[in-house]
């Protein structure tokens, strides 16, 4: 059976996992030890963050009851979900990301100097990627770098796409990554952004440049599926995804404050 492309289609695959097994009566433990994996491995798998040989996938599946095309098509789907997302990421912490992207149900982002990689157009994430490339980035891997950017904004498409909500700093908007403020990618850009927040799904607002008194980039994924709230932060030195209740709850508060700050800021039409 061909891979399904569709990434609605490939986030239900992945839920219906958990769905599946409660039908059937399963405790996560006991369903992990039912094809010889541990409990966070089957923790892992049903939030959609892999962990678990397809050879294991197909065996869980049967042990549900799954018909033999269904199995072989939510196989695919758990393979397949993140792989055109994940081509070209440089790091652990953003394939991690990545990941958790697919299950998430409400996503809360905060950039300071650029746009945000799931609202950035070709152009712009083409001269993001080439001005922050690394001595061991060749134009083939920079290259892998751009089409998943542009392939991991499918997450926002579709009737089961994750409530998000985006803070821009001005200065991202004023200047943009390539530099120049009238350069004609910044204007598609922000008229991009524009589009993009028509949706019902979709908030972007802009925080007056200055006010975030320190804070540098993150970004909040609220999980649908129960396993847990994630935080990526973006560092100088590296970045850091966490779990930590506390460091989320703190990070959930600065979020609160930024966008109070945004609901008196500049519109995005300001910058056109």
């Amino acid at each position: 059976m061909a891979e399904n492309s569709d990434p609605t289609a490939q986030r239900e695959g992945i839920g219906e996992l958990r769905k599946l097994r409660r039908q059937v009566g399963l405790e996560a433990e006991e369903a992990a030890a039912s094809i010889g994996v541990t409990p966070g491995a089957l923790w892992s798998l049903e939030a959609g963050l892999g962990g678990v040989p397809p050879k294991k996938v197909r065996e869980l599946l049967a042990r549900y009851g799954a018909d033999g095309s269904h199995a072989h098509g939510m196989t695919d789907a758990v393979g397949s979900v993140v792989n055109a997302r994940l081509d070209g990421a440089r790091s652990a912490g953003v394939r991690t990301l990545i990941h958790a992207e697919q299950t998430a149900r409400v996503l809360r982002s905060f950039e300071l100097t650029l746009i945000p990689g799931l609202l950035q157009t070709p152009e712009y994430a083409a001269l993001a990627c080439r001005r922050h490339r690394t001595t061991t980035d060749d134009d083939a891997a920079i290259a892998r770098r751009i089409a998943g950017r542009i392939a991991r904004q499918g997450l926002l498409d579709g009737p089961h796409a994750p409530r998000a909500h985006f803070l821009i700093d001005e200065a991202a908007l004023r200047r943009g990554d390539p530099g120049d403020p009238g350069d004609a990618v910044l204007r598609g850009q922000i008229q991009r952004l524009i589009e993009v927040r028509d949706r019902p799904h979709v908030t972007i607002q802009v925080v007056p440049a200055g006010a975030h008194a320190g804070t540098g980039p993150f970004l909040l994924l609220e999980a649908a599926s129960g396993a847990g709230d994630l935080l990526y932060l973006e560092q100088a030195d590296a970045d850091r995804v966490s779990g930590d209740p506390a460091e989320i709850a703190d990070y959930l508060n600065r979020f609160a404050s930024l966008r109070a700050l945004a609901a008196t800021g500049p519109d995005l039409a300001d910058f056109r």
